[in-house]
């Protein structure tokens, strides 16, 4: 995935997941994870913050993630930086 648009969003505590990604372009939602902890951490502090993202990296389909998919992202940024 390149430059996909969306918001960061938590799940409730005892879910088995703790976030997904809802994106705006291609529409639908995404489990989100990161193999790089600087970037996870960027994604915890955007969580449920309502601040649009563009997130890179790779969609992997048939996981043990939220919808069955996980976007591994390897960069991300506020929107409005581009």
């Amino acid at each position: 995935m390149e430059g996909w648009l969306g918001t960061v969003h938590g799940l409730p505590l005892n879910s088995p997941y703790d976030d997904y990604f809802v994106a705006q372009e291609p529409a639908g939602s995404y489990g989100l994870a990161s193999p790089l902890a600087a970037i996870e951490a960027q994604l915890r502090m955007y969580r449920d913050s309502g601040t649009l993202l563009r997130v890179w990296g790779i969609l992997d389909y048939g996981v043990d993630d939220y919808n069955k998919t996980q976007l591994q992202v390897t960069r991300l940024e506020p929107a409005e930086a581009r």
